[in-house]
């Protein structure tokens, strides 16, 4: 094979647009990652840590959806919860809890901190 250059001059490649393309897969990234949703000032997103051990679980089956309705049942009495993810396996014993409103969502850490 014989390698040579075409034209006079050497044009370096364009490379912007991969530079932003990695940009937003960083950013895309640190949203999938994160515990809030991305660019939200007021988060409607509350972690509760240390709620069950996970060697509850394993004690009890139907643990994960009783508790799942409890936290819809009491949290729903300061507003409008969206969802509840209860990572069982996690050492911490953490509980993700999206509400309608940040209002609702600040309640709720208030609430939980005394």
């Amino acid at each position: 094979a014989k390698f040579q250059q075409k034209g006079d001059t050497y044009v370096p490649k364009d490379t912007t647009a991969i530079r932003q393309a990695a940009r937003k897969a960083a950013r895309l990234q640190d949203g999938l990652f994160s515990w809030h949703e991305v660019g939200d000032e007021n988060p409607r997103v509350v972690i509760l840590q240390h709620m069950f051990h996970p060697d509850d679980f394993a004690e009890e089956v139907n643990l994960k959806q009783e508790l799942k309705e409890d936290m819809f049942e009491e949290l729903g009495k300061l507003g409008t919860v969206e969802k509840v993810r209860i990572y069982d396996r996690h050492p911490e014993g953490v509980i993700w809890v999206q509400f309608a409103d940040s209002l609702v969502a600040s309640k709720c850490i208030e609430k939980m901190r005394g």
